[in-house]
């Protein structure tokens, strides 16, 4: 469960911190408007392929109505993912004819920036579950105590609250339910083309974290990404999935002269489409050539891969 918390930067001129606020805005209406889409399409027999490329489509259309894409310093993006049953996040299908069954438990995971202003969600659904069938046992407890998790971690997230806060009240409530945050999962503040920003909140953190994790005060007109993962796992602890990652990221910070003409052509085009935010492999024209040319650009960590958990 994902979701973007934004106010107004008045560090900048009024009309700067005006227009910035309604890119993230006209983003989050956008992507909440295809989730509730996407939400529809999931059900049984759905291809789980099919949902991310209409995901991708839907956001593409929505953000072309609001931005014509060649209006000089306007940069408009899209990304959708869906995980399901046992992965925990970061997992987007390229080439797959899985399609959903009853009683999948199916996370969907969207995001789209305009001109880097970026503004993601998530929704967590059971296929094929409706109010005269819910869910039950132990998948509904853990659904119900990520949205209130989710709903009470926003609440926090005020000038002058620490981050420490926030991962204190969400343990309390998915304790409620008898599960956990997933160890060490992030929420991250958000700036232009940065979604991982410096301050960050951690979810359920494991001693060494406590001791390691530096401590940030909410300050007014910041945003902040706020994902809640949970689980009924006894120690709550993401396992990696023995899949090809899927989900890359540039890091600007790093710089390195790539030495084969393919992966120079990839990064170039990684450039081009996503800057410094998340991409998925799909994304990219040919998918085998950028596997390889992706290789090149993460072994000197100009791109780095998300794991699948």
């Amino acid at each position: 469960m994902s979701s973007t918390y934004a106010k107004p930067v008045d560090e900048k001129p009024r009309s700067t911190a005006e227009a910035d606020l309604t890119k993230y805005k006209s983003a989050a209406d956008i992507v909440h408007n295809v989730m509730k889409k996407l939400v529809e399409l999931s059900v049984d027999g759905a291809n789980i392929l099919e949902l991310c490329v209409k995901g991708d489509q839907l956001i593409e259309e929505g953000t072309g109505a609001v931005y014509n894409k060649t209006v000089k310093g306007i940069k408009v993006t899209k990304g959708s993912l869906t995980h399901y049953s046992s992965i925990i996040d970061l997992s987007d299908p390229v080439a797959s004819s899985r399609t959903l069954v009853k009683g999948d438990v199916v996370k969907l995971h969207l995001g789209a920036h305009i001109d880097g202003f970026a503004s993601v969600a998530a929704e967590t659904l059971v296929v094929g579950a409706t109010p005269d069938a819910p869910v039950t046992g132990r998948q509904a407890d853990a659904i119900k105590a990520a949205w209130h998790a989710a709903e009470i971690a926003m609440r926090l997230v005020k000038a002058g609250n620490k981050n420490w806060a926030v991962t204190d009240a969400v343990n309390k409530v998915t304790a409620a339910w008898d599960c956990k945050a997933v160890e060490g999962m992030l929420s991250c503040q958000h700036e232009q083309n940065v979604i991982d920003g410096k301050k960050r909140i951690i979810l359920n953190p494991g001693e060494q974290q406590k001791k390691d994790f530096e401590t940030a005060t909410f300050a007014e007109n910041e945003v902040y990404g706020i994902d809640i993962l949970v689980t009924t796992g006894e120690d709550g602890k993401a396992r990696m999935e023995d899949t090809k990652a899927t989900v890359y990221q540039r890091d600007s910070t790093i710089t390195y002269q790539l030495k084969m003409k393919n992966s120079r052509a990839v990064f170039s085009e990684v450039q081009k489409k996503a800057g410094s935010l998340p991409f998925n492999i799909r994304a990219l024209e040919d998918e085998k050539k950028a596997r390889l040319g992706l290789q090149e650009a993460c072994q000197h960590a100009l791109v780095k891969p998300y794991d699948v958990m």
